[in-house]
């Protein structure tokens, strides 16, 4: 959570110019942080290039996504990974079968983070950098029931 530090390192011999670094969410690709231009430090050339920048980032994994000239976007296939805060709030809140409103509080909280209650996904119902509201789904639901046997 906060600030990273990323270092990553050429593996060809190719000469290119960075354009646009960006770190998207594999939670929700939709959530791109981007790389505020020439904050980024470049040190040698070809296989020797070594790139640092840091960014501010949100719990949750990101892919890194390099756009660069005169190759295009260069996707990295390592992930960085942002751990969940340490600081992170909890108290007794009451759920039922028919789902409801569960809140968590930490700081630098995901904005694609979801709960998963059942194998069911959760949505966020609110969001702050502080504190995540989400909407519990119904435990008993058709498919549910189905799964289960319940009807």
């Amino acid at each position: 959570m906060g600030t990273v530090n990323i270092t990553f390192t050429t593996t060809n011999n190719y000469t290119s110019s960075i354009v646009s670094i960006k770190l998207v969410s594999t939670l929700d690709s939709s959530h791109v942080v981007n790389v505020n231009n020439g904050t980024w430090n470049t040190t040698g050339t070809g296989v020797s290039a070594n790139t640092t920048f840091s960014v501010r980032l949100n719990a949750g994994p990101y892919k890194l996504l390099v756009l660069s000239t005169p190759y295009g976007y260069i996707e990295m296939n390592q992930t960085v990974n942002v751990t969940l805060p340490t600081n992170v709030i909890t108290t007794a809140q009451k759920v039922s079968f028919n789902g409801g409103l569960y809140t968590i509080q930490a700081s630098r909280l995901s904005p694609v983070s979801y709960i998963s209650v059942n194998g069911i996904k959760g949505a966020i119902s609110s969001y702050t950098d502080y504190s995540v509201t989400y909407k519990v789904p119904p435990l008993v639901t058709t498919v549910t029931q189905n799964a289960f046997n319940l009807a």
